[in-house]
């Protein structure tokens, strides 16, 4: 735990307490000073007491040694991947104007959200997929040092969230310009190595937008079957891991499934719960550019003889 005093400083200058008040009744002020000054590594017993003193957890904030505001930096880090969920974009734009008069922005991981989140705002709501492009490509050559093509071909994985971030950017930039070769081997990629890192925290997230675009791939448009058990799977991890905000488009592919296998009463039955988990959403963003996108003739086959307005 190289430098992890410096963290242990920078945590609490940023909560404006003196040496004193962090370390009374954890151990010396002389032994705090040694810690801070990386001349001495603290037992997981004082990290764990400084971090109740400091409420929060220290482990958490390792990505971010040598930042001056580690707190401040992550909360952004955090909020910024949370809005993104909900494409609430003039959030967002605000959120990455806090984020870039931080004196800690070009250090990563902080450098590589705000690209991602450029990223994102270009890709979905400044519509200039080329600009979009090229940031993906240098940031991925800067993580990893080699091309696009290359990754792919040989299933080269980097345990980096921000690796696959942009990779999963890059199958959106492909598809919404119309080169839907690199964008099918790019999402079967993504299929393919995230199914190694599901059950880490960090990229529970994105596990579940390639899950979702790998389904919607094989339901809407391959008209695919054999895909229930995949469909509860993802269901399941959604519920286990509360991203309960994207519940509505698990059931859109439940009915998009059972819809393929000609089952339309089923298929009826999880269009109305994508309809009523939709409607609760916070933030409807989402869910109105599913709905926005609906096959018409898809809604009146489930809903013949009645107009899409008469669901709500």
């Amino acid at each position: 735990m190289t430098g992890i005093g410096t963290l242990i400083k920078a945590i609490r200058v940023e909560k404006k307490l003196t040496v004193s008040e962090a370390c009374e009744s954890i151990c010396s002020e002389r032994f705090m000073y040694m810690i801070e000054n990386n001349n001495r590594i603290p037992s997981a017993e004082i990290i764990k007491k400084l971090g109740e003193r400091f409420e929060l957890n220290i482990y958490d904030y390792l990505d971010l040694i040598g930042f001056k505001c580690p707190v401040n930096s992550k909360n952004l880090i955090d909020h910024s991947r949370n809005v993104k969920l909900t494409r609430n974009y003039r959030a967002l734009e605000n959120l990455t104007d806090q984020m870039e008069k931080l004196d800690d922005r070009f250090k990563e991981p902080l450098c590589y959200e705000l690209v991602g989140n450029h990223v994102f705002l270009e890709l979905f709501f400044k519509k200039k997929p080329q600009l979009a492009y090229k940031k993906i490509e240098e940031s991925l050559l800067r993580i990893v040092n080699v091309n696009i093509d290359w990754i792919v071909n040989n299933n080269h994985f980097v345990n980096d969230y921000y690796y696959m971030m942009f990779m999963n950017y890059m199958f959106i930039y492909y598809r919404t310009t119309g080169h839907d070769q690199k964008a099918r081997d790019i999402l079967n990629y993504l299929w393919r190595v995230l199914h190694k890192s599901k059950h880490d925290k960090k990229f529970e997230m994105l596990y579940v937008s390639i899950v979702i675009n790998y389904l919607y791939d094989h339901i809407f448009i391959y008209k695919s079957i054999n895909h229930e058990s995949e469909l509860d799977s993802l269901l399941e991890f959604q519920m286990k891991t509360n991203q309960l905000n994207r519940v509505f488009f698990t059931y859109f592919l439940l009915s998009g499934h059972y819809y393929n296998e000609n089952k339309i009463e089923k298929a009826k039955e999880y269009f109305k719960l994508m309809i009523a988990a939709g409607m609760s959403v916070s933030d409807q963003m989402q869910f109105q550019d599913l709905i926005d996108g609906l096959d018409p003739s898809f809604v009146n086959d489930i809903y013949p003889n009645r107009t899409f307005d008469i669901l709500f």
